[in-house]
């Protein structure tokens, strides 16, 4: 199909549609981000804030929204600017995708639009902001390096590159890191194939190219700022967990739905693999295998953030779904049922994500109002209280850091804050919340279970 510039903008503007209904945004972790973008752009003014969190600029791998929002806050208001920064990410994952389709095909595919529901996957969902809006640029930063990789354009792709691996290494490091597994892959079998399928002289002539996209760790070598520290990491090789993960990686709040879309997804990607009517870019399928074997070996806590082995999941089945092509060989009727069968699915998607947006953001708007009796500038602590033994469902908990709604609305503290050092830039500090001052104070359970006393035992010990 022949989509040019305006229809695929059309195209991203409809899927990024849905974040624009909710009242509220329905992001399990966003409140959490909200507090802290509001303590930010008050720049220790309040100085009843001032006296329980520090916010400091430094140079990590991880302000991608919180440079925007500094931007963009002032204007149109903090809540209004994380709701449009939130579209962003999912137009450019929307638009990356068409576009390296085009690129890498000469035209889009059928299984770019069976990929435009990847955008409401479980990063999205969760609340990683950052993450998502590398995600964004991730692909078209990709569609850029295959569209220089060949011609006149390839003289100033090294400069172009080093610019573009900076943000991308500022806005989140795993999306450069991203970025580096697929023009690396790409680049690695392009000159392959230039040196006659030789792997060696192959590897060495993909080393210039290449080193652009280590141009962040020079930049942040002359910083000569000093070193913030590094979160914990665990969870290594937890094998049945990672298979587990393989199919939430559209979960929301429908089990059999969401569940049957992964696997319509993953009996696509096999069958290509497998079929003559179908075709594969042997670079995208190796950018596609590394991080496959990354989601194996990255653990589920990696310097702090949760859900780092996660987080891959829907990248590796995006560079393995994107590598698709047709050959020709099939039925004149395919591309057509291909397309159909596409639209069909990427429609649904979308619009159970539009309903389940508009339920989860109501309840959650519904659940703020309590907000308008907050004093301002009160000490606020919060608990989520959750059933003993915890239930199995499916949809996942979007209240856990509602709170920090509070901090943005009201000036208030409250204890859903946390601190990753070398990942974010808040401090907390209030003694007098005792160890109910930061994250996860605020996650309890009704009734005594697991170690924790429950939810009336903490209430009462709240100093």
């Amino acid at each position: 199909a022949v989509i040019g510039l305006w229809p695929a903008l059309v195209i991203g503007l409809l899927v990024a549609l849905p974040l624009a209904l909710p009242p509220v945004l329905p992001m399990a972790d966003l409140g959490g981000h909200l507090g802290r973008y509001a303590i930010q752009l008050d720049g220790g003014r309040d100085a009843q804030l001032a006296q329980w969190y520090t916010f400091r600029w430094l140079l990590i791998p991880n302000l991608g929204a919180d440079v925007l929002v500094q931007a963009l806050g002032p204007v149109m208001g903090l809540e209004p600017a994380v709701r449009a920064i939130a579209m962003l990410a999912v137009f450019l994952q929307a638009v990356g995708f068409l576009a390296v389709s085009r690129v890498v095909h000469g035209r889009i595919t059928p299984f770019a639009i069976f990929a435009l529901p990847f955008v409401y996957a479980h990063s999205l969902l969760y609340g990683f902001l950052n993450y998502t809006l590398s995600l964004g640029l991730l692909w078209c930063s990709l569609a850029l390096w295959v569209a220089m990789s060949e011609g006149r354009a390839r003289r100033s792709r090294w400069t172009v590159f080093a610019l573009v691996a900076t943000v991308m290494w500022a806005c989140h490091l795993v999306g450069w890191a991203l970025l580096c597994i697929a023009a690396g892959s790409y680049e690695l079998w392009r000159q392959y194939e230039r040196k006659g399928h030789r792997p060696v002289p192959a590897a060495i002539a993909s080393i210039g190219p290449l080193s652009c996209l280590l141009v962040p760790w020079i930049v942040k070598l002359l910083t000569f700022q000093p070193a913030t520290g590094a979160g914990k990491t665990s969870g290594f090789f937890r094998m049945a967990d990672k298979l587990g993960e393989l199919f939430q990686v559209f979960r929301d709040q429908w089990y059999p739905f969401d569940l049957v879309s992964v696997e319509i997804v993953v009996v696509i990607i096999v069958g290509s693999w497998f079929s003559r009517w179908t075709r594969l870019n042997r670079g995208l399928i190796l950018a596609a295998a590394i991080t496959a074997v990354c989601v194996i070996v990255v653990p589920d806590r990696l310097l702090g953030s949760f859900f780092a082995d996660q987080r891959l999941i829907g990248p590796a089945l995006l560079f393995a779904l994107l590598a698709i092509d047709l050959s020709g060989r099939g039925p004149a009727r395919l591309p057509r049922v291909l397309f159909a069968a596409a639209v069909l699915f990427a429609g649904a998607r979308l619009v159970g994500n539009t309903v389940s947006l508009w339920q989860f953001g109501n309840r959650s708007a519904n659940d703020l109002k309590v907000l308008a009796a907050l004093p301002r500038h009160a000490q606020l602590v919060t608990f989520r209280a959750i059933a003993c033994p915890p239930p199995i469902q499916w949809p996942f908990d979007r209240r856990t850091h509602l709170s920090g709604y509070a901090i943005e609305r009201r000036h208030a503290f409250s204890n859903d804050q946390w601190e990753v050092p070398g990942a974010q830039l808040l401090h907390v500090h209030n003694p007098a919340a005792g160890r109910f001052e930061a994250d996860d104070s605020q996650i309890t359970y009704e009734t005594p279970c697991r170690g924790d006393v429950g939810v009336v035992a903490n209430a009462q010990q709240v100093p």
